[in-house]
């Protein structure tokens, strides 16, 4: 009776594991020694990006919180013209009154040198200088809000650096993982042979009872 024997040959052999996208190949794997190695072909522009985005990381990170003088002088000058913008509203508000006042009591009394004058003068002035007081704690505030605003912008620009980032290499680790499950590794003497012997097995077993000894089919390979 003939024997089959074992082919020594174990070099698995690899179908498949290319992703292509437009027709250009983004990502292919195959066996090399022993292990199976997926390479990810970045286009330029991915390329590009990548460098942008971690260069621009990098160099903004050390400044995110320093303020150039540039950066300064256009805070002072928005803080400037806030302030003449509040100047300008509160004169536009009381110099009418005060105007009004004048014109009144100089009708009534022919001059300004009595107690009505003095009471309603008193009263205009101090709710000036109250408007003077809640200006300059708003200019407070609002330098407070410039600088914060600055701040979120750099750092809100850090993260959408970051996202861009964490999304171009999601993109390639995702295009790598299709790449490598479209992979079929096998071997082409083992995958014969398991058949092969699945099915003699099936023969061996019926045949067991009339042939002794005869139990499986590792017995002829």
């Amino acid at each position: 009776m003939g024997k089959f024997s074992k082919s020594s040959s174990s070099t698995p052999q690899v179908i498949g594991g290319n992703i292509s996208i437009n027709g250009q190949s983004k990502a292919n794997t195959n066996y090399q020694n022993g292990q199976l190695v997926t390479n990810y072909n970045m286009s330029p522009l991915e390329e590009q990006t990548l460098n942008y985005t971690q260069s621009q990381i990098l160099n903004n990170l050390d400044n995110i919180n320093v303020f150039s003088p540039k950066t300064m002088d256009n805070i002072y000058k928005e803080l400037n013209a806030y302030k003449l913008q509040g100047i300008n509203d509160i004169n536009e508000t009381y110099t009418p009154m005060l105007q009004e006042l004048q014109e009144n009591i100089a009708s009534r009394f022919g001059n300004l040198d009595n107690s009505v004058f003095m009471d309603n003068l008193n009263s205009i002035e101090s709710k000036r200088a109250d408007a003077i007081s809640e200006l300059a704690t708003n200019l407070q505030s609002k330098q407070s809000s410039l600088i914060n605003n600055e701040l979120s912008n750099r750092y809100n620009y850090l993260n959408y650096l970051s996202n861009l980032q964490n999304s171009i290499n999601n993109n390639m680790l995702n295009t790598i993982n299709a790449s490598r499950n479209s992979t079929q590794v096998y071997n082409n003497t083992t995958s014969s042979n398991n058949g092969f012997n699945d099915y003699a097995n099936l023969i061996i077993k019926a045949a067991g009872s009339f042939v002794p000894g005869l139990s499986t089919v590792n017995s002829f390979l």
